[in-house]
């Protein structure tokens, strides 16, 4: 390698330890933009937001299980529930325990402000793993935010 090819090298190599290490610093840092954009959105516009998210989540769950399994053998004991799909599906997420997760999500927003920084998927996971409200936020996914000049005005709204 010539003198200049290694410089070339060793440059690309520290612009993308730098590029990396933002991205860590910007996934780190979280504020309330979930949270606060879903309590200004519409009921029709969150309904459709929690429709399309499980929609997509069976959807994709389901394909998920079925090119998996494309690579698995076939069962050692006889059964339907012994098909490596039909295990990998019984595993998903359960969102119809009869919640109205609409209604969760803006209610876990309004009541626990300090967690609005906890993405919407966060809290729809959470509550597909039959996690309550007060579980969400007594053990979020994600820490809360120390609250900020933002955080307060937001909570003298409620």
């Amino acid at each position: 390698m010539t003198g200049r090819t290694s410089y070339s090298v060793a440059r690309a190599c520290i612009l993308f330890m730098l590029l990396c290490f933002i991205a860590q610093l910007a996934r780190a840092q979280r504020d309330n933009s979930e949270g606060e954009s879903w309590l200004r959105w519409s009921s029709e516009h969150r309904n459709a937001y929690v429709s399309g998210y499980i929609e997509g989540y069976y959807g994709g769950y389901a394909h998920g299980c079925q090119e998996g399994a494309r690579n698995l053998s076939e069962p050692t004991q006889p059964g339907f529930d012994n098909f490596p799909v039909n295990k990998c599906l019984d595993r998903k997420l359960d969102f119809t325990k009869g919640i109205d997760l609409t209604k969760d999500v803006t209610t876990f927003y309004r009541r626990y402000p300090v967690n609005r920084n906890l993405f919407i998927k966060e809290i729809l996971e959470e509550l597909g793993k039959g996690k309550s409200l007060e579980d969400i936020h007594a053990h979020p996914p994600f820490p809360a935010v120390a609250s900020s000049t933002r955080h307060s005005q937001t909570s003298q709204e409620k």
